[in-house]
């Protein structure tokens, strides 16, 4: 600084009388020496920083404590060193010389407002509840001119664990700028962090108001908030009250339908569904967009109902076709798993699909038509030559899609299994694998490539294909991977002729072809020939399944009884009760018997697989309102 004078002292006075040149070359001269000066003096400070934190690190606390002192005479240092020596301070019990340089600070850098903070930490710890709410009043006089200045404040005073002064600060601030929407967002978080859920979705939907093209941002926010029992019953509750404040406001409306999907509450999601298309006829048809949802979730008999209801009420609309198509697999669905299959429903089904490829000409609504129907003449008809057909239709027309022909190459391949024709399957099988490698199309050809090495009794090959799986698929296939490959390990690890295994695999071949009554002779083979082989529990458990599928309901339970009593270790035993419980529900209409085995389920196996939808169907039973949770 002294340097810095002489400078200023020798421009005033001209001292020296020099030309232009010897000037520029003293004052450069002059400035090098300031900053010489000025560097020196840095450096050294900047050692004794980095001593003193050197000394905290190690604990000596006190060495640190008398350099942080000498330190903190230079404001320069304060950002470098606030934080230790206020701990400090406080540490060495000097509250009142704490007080002070707080103050201090907060009148030298008035715009730092961390300073403000720590002061208002400092006098909350001191019990002072009086200077700390004048303090913070202060402060949103301060910031209430400045939105952005607000934001920074209220997220530190809420990690600084002032979450009440951090919402009040937003709402004085609102208030002040007459903007009720201001911050909604921001205070929907800071209620949502606090669990006041209520005025967490007021905010949102005062978000709503001003950005309504962000409801699946709120959405998402909801869903990670309401995780308790009563929250999406009482949030459905909150909505209903408030559509009929505003029955015009398509966010409410669409919320309703929303948080009864979440709910799983297909029945009354339909009902807002179907209000909210006709009050917003220009809108996405939320029928149909949530009657996927059902479908997804495999509740076939409410998706028919949305699909059935988009048919008959938008035949203009543009997703009619599909919601004809949906309606129809929802319909396959529910065919399939009615034991034994009602063929007159069969039979209506497959007059569906004729009708529906008859009206609209070949496109890839109609060749996926072709493609379920080619499923049902192979697997429940019989009629092998009429799957083949169609699917070669498909495959060879050059409208097709390259999903649509891969869709269909997987079903040709598997009706070349019911012919008897495996090198025929597996080579469709490698082409769709190819074509869509790391899709989940590829990863279902390689699945099904695997699978008919297993019924071939290849099961070194099978199980390379399934190790690939195991690890790179969606979750269905990847429990699929895992349960083939594991029953080839155990028992080719127990036999190492694999002669029991052959049998099983011939038996489930058979299973596949729907030859049912050769299945289960195999199957009583493994039984006669080998006695208590590893493979017993699979044995009953693919017998159990062939009951099932013949309507013999009891002589499956009793299946799945020795399943779980004898094999309650094995990887089967969570398997055996789910089917068990669902035998019971959907079959024999004992709803207290199922929930009975449910909950055995969820108690004895908690990480089954099965474990969610277990708890989705307990809960149903039980006639809970919120099924989700």
């Amino acid at each position: 600084m002294h340097v810095l004078k002489w400078v200023f002292y020798v421009l005033e006075k001209r001292v020296v009388k020099t030309n232009e040149l010897q000037m520029i070359k003293i004052l450069s001269i002059l400035f090098i020496s300031f900053c010489l000066q000025i560097t020196c003096a840095f450096a050294q400070d900047n050692r004794q920083i980095s001593l003193a934190f050197e000394y905290y690190n190690l604990g000596e606390r006190d060495k640190a404590f008398e350099i942080f002192e000498r330190l903190a005479q230079s404001q320069e240092n304060i950002p470098f060193i606030h934080d230790k020596y206020l701990e400090l301070l406080l540490a060495n019990n000097r509250e009142e010389q704490a007080e002070k340089y707080l103050n201090t600070q907060v009148k030298l850098q008035p715009n730092n407002f961390m300073i403000w903070i720590d002061l208002g930490t400092f006098y909350t710890r001191q019990g002072k509840e009086i200077e700390t709410n004048e303090l913070f009043a202060d402060l949103v006089e301060k910031v209430k001119e400045d939105p952005n200045q607000t934001r920074f404040v209220a997220t530190y005073l809420y990690n600084a664990n002032f979450s009440t002064w951090a919402i009040d600060t937003y709402l004085k601030v609102r208030n002040y700028q007459e903007n009720p929407l201001l911050f909604s967002l921001d205070l929907a978080t800071l209620y949502r962090l606090t669990n006041q859920k209520e005025k967490m979705i007021e905010e949102y939907f005062k978000f709503l108001e001003s950005s309504p093209n962000n409801i699946n941002l709120v959405k998402d926010q909801l869903q990670s908030a309401l995780t308790e029992e009563d929250d999406l019953p009482d949030f459905r509750v909150w909505l209903i009250k408030k559509v009929q404040l505003e029955p015009n406001n398509p966010q409410i409306q669409e919320m309703l339908v929303w948080v009864n999907v979440q709910m799983r509450d297909f029945n009354q999601a339909f009902v807002q569904a179907r209000a909210y298309d006709q009050r917003f006829p220009e809108d996405n048809s939320k029928i149909y967009e949530t009657g996927l949802i059902a479908y997804q979730n495999r509740d076939f008999k409410q998706a028919e109902r949305f699909f059935q209801y988009f048919v008959d009420a938008f035949p203009e609309r543009q997703n009619y076709l599909m919601s004809r198509l949906y309606l129809m697999r929802a319909k396959e669905e529910q065919v399939r798993s009615t034991y034994p299959v009602p063929q007159a429903q069969l039979q209506s089904l497959m007059d569906d699909y004729n009708l529906l490829i008859k009206q609209i000409g070949y496109n890839n609504i109609s060749f996926e038509a072709m493609i379920n129907k080619s499923a049902l003449h192979a697997q429940y008809l019989n009629q092998l030559d009429s799957a083949v057909y169609f699917l070669n239709l498909v495959i060879n027309d050059q409208r097709a899609s390259g999903g649509i022909v891969a869709k269909a190459k997987l079903q040709l391949g598997d009706v070349f299994v019911l012919q008897e024709q495996p090198w025929e399957s597996a080579l469709l099988y490698a082409q769709v694998e190819k074509a869509r490698k790391n899709e989940s199309m590829g990863f279902e050809a390689k699945l099904r490539n695997a699978r008919l090495s297993y019924y071939r009794g290849d099961f070194e090959l099978a199980k390379g294909h399934l190790d690939v799986l195991k690890e790179a698929t969606s979750r269905e296939i990847a429990n699929d991977a895992l349960e083939l490959s594991r029953r080839i390990k155990d028992n080719m690890d127990a036999d190492s002729t694999y002669e029991a295994l052959n049998i099983y695999a011939r038996a489930d071949l058979h299973y596949f072809m729907n030859r049912k009554e050769e299945a289960l002779q195999r199957l009583e083979e493994i039984t006669l020939r080998f006695p208590n082989h590893p493979l017993e529990d699979d044995v009953r458990e693919l017998r159990a399944r062939i009951f099932v599928e013949n309507g013999q309901f009891e002589q499956a339970l009793q299946e799945l009884n020795v399943i779980i009593e004898e094999f309650g270790t094995e990887v089967l035993a969570d398997d055996a009760l789910f089917q068990k419980g669902k035998i019971y529900e959907e079959q024999l209409g004992e709803p207290s018997k199922a929930m009975e085995v449910y909950q055995l389920l969820l108690k004895e196996y908690p990480a089954s697989f099965y474990g969610e939808e277990a708890r989705l169907r307990f809960r149903k039973l039980r006639g809970d309102r919120n099924l989700s949770s």
